[in-house]
């Protein structure tokens, strides 16, 4: 068995914002740290933007309810159903927007508290956007999502 060596910096610098340009996904289990919930909230707020994510964990497979308020996009609403690869969640976007239902793949790097948002070319492919080459998926400048209250 490959053991796994993360050097703290790196962590730092995944709190940062200034995580990896390519991330290579592995399908290890996720991690959930006695006595958490496996109910978590996480959000990203600014002055114009809005993105609050509700996420249910049952050992590696997640469901939650994810919310999109851009300025100057269409809000969108939705649900999201996927599983963590290693500390990576992988997941199937439904959302409505203007009246249409659609699904797109999201994927969200997990570090401590926080996901930052993975960004790349999307295509179509049977009637849902997904990333082009999941291989280069970046999260450097992907919105960074703070775990906090659902209730906010």
């Amino acid at each position: 068995m490959k053991k796994l060596f993360i050097s703290p910096m790196l962590l730092l610098v995944l709190a940062c914002n200034t995580a990896t340009e390519n991330k290579t996904i592995t399908d290890s289990p996720a991690v959930v740290k006695t006595g958490e919930s496996p109910n978590r909230c996480y959000a990203y707020i600014s002055d114009q933007d809005t993105v609050k994510l509700q996420l249910s964990m049952d050992g590696k497979e997640a469901v939650g309810d994810l919310v999109y308020r851009l300025s100057e996009k269409d809000a969108n609403n939705g649900s999201i159903r996927g599983r963590m690869r290693g500390d990576t969640l992988v997941a199937d976007y439904t959302f409505t927007s203007e009246g249409m239902e659609s699904v797109r793949e999201v994927r969200f790097l997990r570090s401590d508290d926080i996901l930052i948002e993975g960004v790349g070319e999307m295509e179509e492919q049977n009637g849902k956007m997904v990333y082009k080459s999941p291989n280069s998926v970046r999260y450097m400048g992907g919105l960074v999502l703070k775990k906090g209250s659902c209730d906010k």
